[in-house]
């Protein structure tokens, strides 16, 4: 009996808490053990851990040039740590067709690009080397479109409803609505009232899709126009307009993203320079009083914020097309200022440097619900 309770504790509440690498070695002790940390089970606790672990690091994929089909990856809280040695993409593709659009939990969206469409999407976790290509089933070809037109908005987002324990992939082509579920491994097209809206950005999260409107109808990022924040509810099919904070000068040029951070919503706003607002709940006044000022930087125009790191700074980069090198900064927010750390030889462009190549290393496989039948 105190055998068989040491056995549950180790397995699961020593386990899980223990590095990736660390526990891939467990996998040898015996079969009850490689049966219990492959399944699907072991994989959600670890994924617990993982999200309240402020000791775990987010980790980047970078497109490596000492070969079309590799990649390396850099630690995002520790920046002055090499790069881990080159890897093969476990999936047929090179650098220059491989794009990286999303993340969540681990698993990140890879789209394999030929000519003017993504001949696939794929599922795919860089630790354990597993990926599942997206089924086709009921999908429209607009899913797969590649080159948009001008006229044309084209978003893409990952996100886990946990409510349903699925991990949806939102693709929205104009005012068409399409959204994948890896539990059902199928898509499905969302009907959408847009009412004349022209959306700007969209983002899945749960069971709401928000989207960001340019005012006027202008997808231009040269308009001086403004912005509007709404979200739709899938569940209820009902439109709720949240406010968007107001901004230092609505004559300047600028720009609107919208992600999740730690469980918050933040808005990014670029001009200039880039700030940001984040906010608990999404239960904000006409007025816009319920968003909290988070940064504000003047970076130069081409840097990209990479990941926001638990000291409170900013990781970015900026990469040069005159020169084959990019480099890694952090941006010091008590002091407002920024310094060159890193610098990635023969990496230039923004393609092989992305926020949307960052993840955390877990457990979780694509092909979980495959797993569970």
């Amino acid at each position: 009996m105190a055998d068989r309770l040491l056995l549950d504790i180790i397995l699961t509440e020593i386990l899980p808490r223990l590095p990736v690498k660390s526990v891939s070695r467990f996998k040898c002790v015996c079969k009850l053990w490689i049966s219990y940390l492959s399944s699907p089970k072991f994989s959600k606790i670890q994924l617990s851990h993982v999200n309240n672990n402020k000791l775990n690091h987010s980790k980047l994929i970078v497109f490596s040039r000492e070969s079309p089909t590799t990649f390396r990856i850099f630690d995002c809280e520790e920046p002055d740590a090499e790069l881990t040695p080159s890897k093969n993409f476990p999936f047929k593709g090179d650098c220059d067709h491989i794009r990286l659009l999303a993340s969540q939990n681990g698993l990140v969206c890879v789209g394999i690009v030929t000519g003017i469409i993504y001949s696939d999407f794929i599922l795919w976790n860089p630790v354990t080397g597993e990926y599942k290509i997206l089924s086709k089933n009921n999908s429209h070809n607009e899913c797969y479109s590649y080159i948009i037109t001008t006229r044309t908005a084209s978003f893409l987002s990952l996100s886990y409803n946990s409510c349903e324990d699925d991990y949806q992939l939102l693709r929205v082509i104009s005012n068409n609505v399409y959204i994948y579920s890896l539990k059902n491994d199928s898509w499905m097209k969302v009907d959408v009232s847009f009412n004349g809206m022209i959306p700007s950005f969209a983002l899945l999260s749960e069971n709401s899709i928000y989207f960001l409107e340019k005012g006027g109808g202008q997808l231009s990022s040269n308009s001086h126009s403004s912005y509007s924040l709404k979200r739709f509810d899938l569940t209820t099919k009902k439109w709720i307009g949240i406010a968007t904070p107001p901004l230092r000068n609505r004559l300047l040029k600028y720009q609107m993203v919208i992600k999740v951070i730690n469980g918050r919503l933040v808005l990014f706003v670029y001009y200039d320079a880039f700030s940001m607002w984040r906010v608990e709940k999404c239960t904000m006044d006409v007025n816009g009083r319920c968003w909290e000022k988070w940064i504000w930087l003047n970076p130069h125009p081409k840097y990209v914020p990479l990941h926001y790191m638990r000291n409170g700074n900013w990781l970015m980069y900026y990469g040069s097309i005159h020169d084959r090198f990019g480099y890694v900064y952090v941006a010091d927010m008590k002091k407002n200022i920024i310094k060159r750390i890193y610098f990635l030889n023969g990496i230039t462009r923004l393609s092989d440097v992305s926020p949307d190549g960052k993840f955390v290393e877990t457990f979780e496989s694509p092909n979980q619900y495959t797993m569970i039948k």
